[in-house]
């Protein structure tokens, strides 16, 4: 059912129960103050409940009826609360037009102008009546003596009196103090209260009773203050011989139209029976509606869910949107973009349950940011991220192929980028990877994308891309577009991601306790010179499509057409890459020319020499102590940190981070404002020094923290003549910082087994009974390819080479990471 027509039900129904409990044990009992705010309590009540989702569990020994059970989560599950920030199940494309949703909203909004417009005549003809008539001022009441027609009536401050009645006539004092007290309690404040609620929910009837019972609760409150000074039965007599209509639907007139009611309250003295057990029992009425619509009802099995130790922030970016709809399904029922959308909301509404907070890049059909061109949308992704310095960014996304059948284009996959590679985009892939292959078909083995990959390129934090099945293929197409599927895959990615946050934290915990922060290291990476080529005048030709292909000479953009001034054999280098669909430029041209002239090839590698760039990197593990670092340099200065917890006194050091000054920023609040694990070094200029550098903002000292986001690497480009293979090639190491791992971690690696390894080997051998354990070692290289199988026991029976076969028919693994690079490691296994 569509949200808004859902809630409405929602709303109808909380307010149905609410009067009716009113209706038959409050209405016309002669506690009128507790029924008035119990009126508009239970107005908010109705509007609000609907949009709480607090997850209540039931293990299934628990559910007792099924008939209840089912009713109760069909009431609660689909709570617009969670369908606004949830999950949108993606509906076939409609044609343009106006179906009938769209209609019927028409119709609801003009009816609710129409009502606010009827609200605002009564307000203006009210001013008008003001206006054209003397007011005086009372005793903080003001006093408009009138003729209009249903007069004596009162509105706020203002009492509007007819001139006929003699104000100091008993008469006259009866419905002078009936009006006084209307002012004195606000009523007004409930009338226009009402009105606004009745014209926005129009459709609802129990609002409307409930603004008819709470004008009449108003006359009870008043006639009740009346007659503290006069006989009820001459003030009855006066309801009775001057009952009139009034024209004004806002105020609170004297003379009401629901006159026997009023007569029958005056004249009826006697208290109600079990007035304090009416009042109680709505109690468990609120309940009963709370029980109804705020709570989301589930088994138990779906509590049991990992959390991540710390709360952490992500970015989910749900690819496309916009003007870039993606790919779509052969049927032309879905787009890519709005499948993406509906997985990222449905993330964002289940990651409370994970510790997690979600933000995400788009949470509409828009691009990001409302842009226009797909460029812009690449860039406000990026934008977004690294504002926030997120912990990950899972970019979400559908696969396609012409091949709509073949069962290699259908199943997940998982992208991160070649050009920024980084252990954590592999092991944050392998961990969702992972948890994802327990629900759907999915490709264990992490792909790189060469070229284009523009948001995973430049966000900061651990990113990668992930294909959440194949549009182009039935089977995935039904699998993703069905909600409780939908809702396997977000748990599964949250999971992961969980996975991924607790080993990653564990793993900088040792590092921090058990190892000395490692000094910035020297490494070398080799650029080969390529061999010269030069392209042909046909392809000159070819690359001046503007619409295809963008051209660089010379690392330099050119227009197109500029490539009609070149010679081919002024070039002798070229290179033509595909761009993949989230590059920068995709959209503007969908192929990368990149040309050398002859002068800058030789520039770039001169005699064809090979290239060596020198780079000094930080360890990423490294964590600097702040605060130790900082009272080290500060000894022996006139500074003094006394207070423990903030380690700063009235005259702290100004706080200078990437050569921006933070005044009123503290030592102890340095790592609420940058990731400690960005901070690259830590610089203490004191006395004179620090206001020569800084002027009299410096006077106490100043602390100038580097990040390695400004300054992260230094390279030193070296040419040689002969390059020597990378010593690390044939180096297989036993031990490595990061060790080699099957994708998806120690769960999927059992399943792995238990799909694919013959446990009845050595029953068929006629193994003695008895518990067996086989050990087997194995290398994986630095593509993760698997080799030197050996086991490590020798039980025979068959049992070693049954092992050996299933790990040698097994997927690639994950390879170990030593100083930042992949490489060479021994694995042991137990079996």
């Amino acid at each position: 059912m569509n949200p808004v027509l859902f809630y409405l039900l929602q709303v109808i129904i909380a307010s149905g129960i609410l009067y009716g409990y009113y209706h038959l044990l409050l209405r016309n009992k002669r506690f009128h103050q507790y029924n008035r705010f119990y009126l508009i309590a239970s107005v908010v009540i109705s509007i609000i409940i609907p949009f709480l989702h607090i997850p209540v569990y039931f293990s299934r020994d628990e559910i007792h009826s099924p008939v209840i059970w089912q009713t109760l989560q069909t009431i609660s599950y689909a709570s617009p609360a969670n369908e606004t920030v949830g999950p949108v199940i993606p509906q076939p494309a409609e044609k343009p037009g106006i179906n009938w949703q769209t209609v019927l909203y028409i119709i609801y909004i003009i009816a609710i102008t129409v009502l606010v417009l009827r609200t605002l005549t009564s307000l203006y003809r009210l001013k008008k009546i003001i206006k054209n008539n003397p007011v005086e001022k009372l005793d903080g009441i003001y006093f408009i003596s009138t003729i209009e027609p249903g007069t004596p009536y009162s509105f706020f401050k203002w009492l509007f009196w007819n001139k006929k009645i003699e104000l100091h006539s008993a008469k006259g004092e009866q419905i002078f103090r009936h009006e006084v007290f209307h002012i004195q309690q606000k009523h007004s404040l409930d009338i226009i209260f009402l009105e606004l609620v009745s014209a926005l929910f129009w459709i609802n009837p129990f609002f409307h009773l409930i603004k008819k019972e709470q004008k009449a609760i108003h006359e009870f409150l008043a006639d009740q203050f009346a007659l503290r000074k006069c006989d009820r039965w001459e003030y009855a007599e006066l309801l009775l011989m001057q009952a009139l209509q009034t024209a004004q639907r806002l105020v609170n007139p004297f003379f009401h139209n629901q006159i026997k009611r009023r007569i029958a309250m005056i004249t009826n003295p006697s208290k109600t029976s079990h007035r304090y057990l009416r009042k109680l029992l709505v109690l468990p009425v609120t309940a009963f509606v709370v029980v109804l619509f705020a709570f989301q009802y589930r088994h138990t099995n779906d509590s049991l869910v990992n959390r991540a130790d710390e709360n952490i922030t992500i970015v989910i970016d749900a690819g496309h949107g916009g003007v870039d709809p993606g790919a779509k399904s052969p049927d032309n029922r879905f787009t890519e973009a709005e499948i993406n959308l509906a997985i990222a909301k449905m993330i964002k509404a289940l990651a409370g349950e994970y510790n997690i907070n979600v933000v995400m890049t788009r949470e509409n059909d828009h691009l990001p940011g409302d842009a226009t061109e797909i460029t812009k949308g690449l860039e406000n992704r990026v934008k977004i991220a690294n504002n926030i310095n997120p912990f990950v960014l899972v970019s979400i996304h559908l696969n396609s192929s012409l091949s709509q059948d073949k069962k290699e284009f259908s199943g997940v996959d998982a992208f991160i980028s070649k050009n920024k590679y980084d252990a954590y985009n592999e092991k944050l892939a392998s961990a969702i990877l992972g948890e994802i292959a327990g629900i759907y078909r999915t490709r264990m083995e992490i792909q790189n994308r060469d070229h284009g990959v523009f948001v995973l390129e430049n966000t900061s934090c651990p990113s990668i891309l992930l294909e959440c099945g194949y549009i182009s293929h039935p089977d995935d197409i039904a699998f993703i577009t069905s909600h409780p599927n939908q809702e396997k895959m977000a748990r599964a990615i949250l999971a992961g991601i969980v996975k991924f946050a607790n080993d990653k934290a564990s793993v900088k915990e040792d590092s921090l306790r058990d190892t000395v922060p490692q000094a910035p290291e020297v490494i070398y990476q080799v650029v080969k010179a390529p061999a010269k080529k030069s392209p042909t005048a046909e392809q000159l030709k070819t690359w001046m499509d503007a619409k295809t292909y963008g051209v660089w000479v010379d690392e330099k953009r050119i227009g197109n057409a500029e490539l009609g001034k070149y010679k081919p054999s002024e070039f002798g280098y070229y290179n033509v890459s595909k761009l993949e669909k989230n590059a920068r430029n995709y959209g503007k041209h969908y192929y990368q020319v990149d040309l050398m002239t002859h002068k800058y090839y030789e520039k770039s590698f001169p005699g064809g020499k090979a290239k060596i760039i020198k780079m000094i990197r930080y360890d990423s593990s490294y964590r600097p102590p702040i605060i130790e670092k900082v009272e080290k340099s500060l000894q022996g200065y006139k500074l003094k940190l006394i207070d423990e917890k903030t380690h700063v006194d009235s005259t702290h050091p100004l706080i200078v981070i990437d050569g921006k000054q933070m005044p009123g920023l503290t030592i102890a609040k340095i790592e609420g404002q940058i990731n400690v694990n960005d901070i690259l070094s830590i610089n203490v200029f004191k006395d004179g020094e620090a206001t020569a550098k800084y002027g009299q903002a410096g006077k106490h000292g100043v602390i100038d923290i580097v990040t390695k986001k400004n300054k992260q690497v230094q390279a030193v480009e070296v040419w040689v003549q002969d390059v020597a293979d990378d010593k690390d090639d044939n180096v297989i190491f036993e031990k490595s910082e990061i060790e080699p791992s099957f994708p998806g971690g120690s769960t999927v690696w059992m399943k792995y087994f238990e799909r694919n390894l013959n446990p009845d080997v050595p029953v068929e051998n006629n193994a003695p009974e008895g518990s067996y354990t086989v050990w087997v070692q194995f290398v994986v290289k630095k593509d993760g390819s698997i080799s030197d199988v050996k086991a490590l026991t020798n039980h025979g029976f068959g049992m070693e080479q049954e092992a050996i076969r299933s790990i040698k028919n097994g997927p690639n693994w994950l390879p170990a990471i030593q100083n930042g690079r992949k490489v060479n490691a021994f694995r042991k296994m137990q079996l």
